[in-house]
């Protein structure tokens, strides 16, 4: 194999682009008997890679041969973007390497597919407000792709407890039966979620996601009530302590984030602006 004589060659850089910002920090050395050429890509998108030739010109760039054909390494089509290395074996492309060389790296801008996939999580929420799980079970599917769309809801296990009265901090509202009552130290905290909404795009795994909907998060405080005559139990019930009680719109937004076949997603929801939730969930995407 033929020797390159570095002291008769003088390799000068030379970018040319689709866009300025595409090819820079261009370096060469000589490799053995292989010219290797560094250069970093950048300006593409998340769904944009580059197709990316090797040309050499030996009148200090008035003309060019290529696209060299003897190349190895991040050439060709399917390049990201970032620090990228070219091996060029010359005499395979070249007899010789005489005059003043210069190269010229052309990156083409390809853009990639979107596709769009289904998801779908088991989710739950975590109360800022009472720190706690207010509403650990729940669900969320829908399509994530460039714009897509989901669905979500939440519960505890008190969220479908009825209560028969209302508290007001002091006393039960309107309450007119012959027996009296007592307070203990049983509480529920009825909650629930739901929402619709858009997600969207912003990097080749990297979701947002934000919807609205309806929610309420409540307070019963368990109460017995008893006969005057035989301080017999007549009822078991709950009260609404309605200055803790929230219900009625509620918004929520995150990000969904995909490895592969599975996919996870955080964000945070508002009740009314008066509680305030961490919400979590992880599953499958297809």
């Amino acid at each position: 194999m033929k020797n390159i004589l570095i002291a008769f060659i003088i390799i000068l850089i030379y970018s040319s682009q689709i866009k300025a910002q595409e090819v820079s920090n261009v370096n060469s050395e000589v490799s053995g008997n292989l010219i290797q050429i560094e250069y970093d890509l950048s300006g593409a998108k998340y769904n944009q890679v580059f197709n990316v030739s090797l040309y050499v010109s030996f009148d200090g760039g008035n003309t060019f041969q290529g696209p060299m054909k003897s190349v190895s390494g991040d050439v060709g089509e399917g390049i990201k973007a970032g620090s990228n290395q070219i091996m060029w074996d010359p005499f395979k492309d070249v007899r010789s390497l005489e005059g003043n060389i210069v190269f010229s790296i052309k990156a083409e801008v390809i853009d990639q597919k979107l596709e769009k996939h289904f998801f779908v999580h088991y989710t739950g929420s975590y109360s800022l407000r009472d720190a706690g799980f207010s509403a650990p079970f729940g669900l969320s599917f829908g399509q994530i792709g460039k714009i897509g769309w989901y669905a979500s809801a939440r519960i505890n296990l008190s969220a479908f407890t009825k209560s028969q009265y209302d508290f007001d901090g002091t006393d039960v509202v309107g309450y007119d039966k012959v027996l009296y009552y007592e307070y203990d130290n049983e509480y529920k905290y009825p909650a629930m979620e739901a929402f619709a909404g858009i997600t969207a795009q912003i990097h080749w795994n990297i979701f947002l996601y934000g919807g609205v909907g309806y929610g309420y998060q409540k307070f019963y405080w368990h109460m017995n009530e008893y006969d005057y005559m035989d301080n017999s139990l007549q009822n078991d019930s709950y009260l609404d302590y309605t200055d803790y009680s929230v219900s009625g719109i509620a918004a929520e937004a995150g990000i969904i984030i995909r490895a592969k076949m599975f996919s996870f997603n955080v964000g945070y929801s508002t009740l009314n602006f008066s509680y305030s939730n961490i919400v979590f969930g992880i599953g499958l995407n297809f």
